[in-house]
């Protein structure tokens, strides 16, 4: 390695240094191979001692950087340290009734926060000095958008990226946040709209209040405790949808390749899906529509009142009721056997497959049909 090579490597690896400071030690480098030339030594002498570049440039930035705090273009506080990088960001929320969020290989935290404006801090580990990462912050209107802003070849230079927003516990809005690859978490939250939506991670709900609520992932779970929403729309392509302490009007939860679980979970109508997958809830109420191709289905109610309709291609269906219970029921399943522990006046024809009749005065249906498997209506 010559110097001009030597020189060109060194400053490359320096990236990340203020100009001044790289300046500075490049400078001291070529004064040095200059001196060892002057005595009459060869450049490859002279660089073979001084090692490797982006060694040396290493030391530099360990020492230098380690707790060094420069301002990024867009107001951020950047600070590069040892083993990756740390931006905090404030944003000031006056007109603001919608924040979007649009990430990429991020994992996001957003949690309420006790200042006014509101804070995000971005932090990672980097896998080489060449890159430049930032937090993007955009104002349209009353609508704030925040994600990530990285010169694309250097993106994939980081390790563990972590996007944490707070918001003031003023703020009373939307959030709409939707991510190409990571995990997504939101707690105590007072919103107006809410949208979360992953192409590839797990998102996990807590404390939320809102009027409508949509959470969906392409391949990963869902966790949703204690939300409370005019409507709820949770999915997942393809993972496990956790269910506790949920309340709603109108709620849809559904799975294309994963079971369902839940408890404590009240509302006016709602429809419970699996294409693949098993459905057990306990601790129930509200009208309700129970649907999979493949799989059993448990259904527990603290309280009975509604109208139930159960459907599987493949699996038993379970439906459990307070003793009190009075109901009409209609059960039919092809292959399998009907119990029920209360005293059911029987209607129409008995047969080991169909069971149809009425337990007290009720205007509350029960359908219960299943092509294959067992069918139980028990106290």
């Amino acid at each position: 390695m010559d110097k001009n090579q030597f020189i060109i490597e060194l400053r490359k690896n320096l990236k990340g240094l203020e100009e001044k400071d790289i300046r500075d030690i490049v400078y001291d480098y070529e004064e040095h191979i200059n001196s060892g030339i002057a005595r009459g030594k060869s450049e490859e002498e002279v660089i073979g001692k001084l090692g490797n570049p982006e060694d040396i440039a290493q030391t530099y930035l360990i020492e230098f950087l380690k707790t060094q705090s420069v301002p990024g273009e867009n107001g951020s506080r950047i600070r590069k340290t040892e083993n990756g990088i740390n931006i905090d960001r404030d944003v000031p929320m006056d007109g603001i009734d919608r924040i979007n969020i649009s990430i990429s290989s991020c994992n996001l935290q957003v949690k309420p926060g006790n200042r006014e404006t509101l804070h995000a801090n971005l932090s990672g580990n980097r896998r080489n000095n060449d890159y430049y990462l930032d937090i993007a912050v955009n104002i349209s209107g009353s609508t704030l958008n925040l994600g990530i802003e990285y010169e694309k070849r250097y993106f994939f230079s980081f390790d563990n990226l972590q996007l944490t927003i707070s918001v003031p516990d003023s703020f009373k809005g939307d959030i709409i946040s939707n991510s190409a690859s990571g995990n997504m978490e939101f707690s105590d939250l007072v919103l107006d709209k809410a949208e979360f939506h992953s192409s590839s991670g797990n998102i996990r709900l807590s404390e939320i209040n809102s009027s409508g609520l949509t959470a969906s992932t392409s391949s990963g779970d869902l966790e949703c405790n204690r939300l409370k929403s005019e409507f709820l729309l949770i999915h997942s392509n393809s993972g496990k949808v956790r269910l506790n302490n949920l309340e709603g009007n109108d709620i849809k939860i559904s799975s294309t390749s994963g079971s369902l679980s839940g408890k404590e979970i009240h509302y006016e109508s709602g429809i419970f899906q699996s294409a693949s997958g098993g459905i057990q809830l306990e601790e129930i109420s509200g009208n309700s529509k129970f649907k999979n191709s493949s799989g059993n289905i448990f259904a527990g109610y603290s309280k009975f009142d509604y109208n139930i309709e159960m459907r599987s291609s493949s699996g038993s269906l379970t439906l459990e009721l307070p003793e009190t219970s009075k109901f009409n029921l209609n059960t039919k399943t092809a292959s399998g056997n009907i119990y029920t522990s209360f005293p059911l006046t029987v209607s129409g024809k008995i047969s080991k497959n169909n069971l149809n009749g009425q337990v007290g005065e009720s205007q509350n249906m029960i359908d219960l049909h299943t092509s294959s498997g067992n069918i139980a209506v028990q106290s």
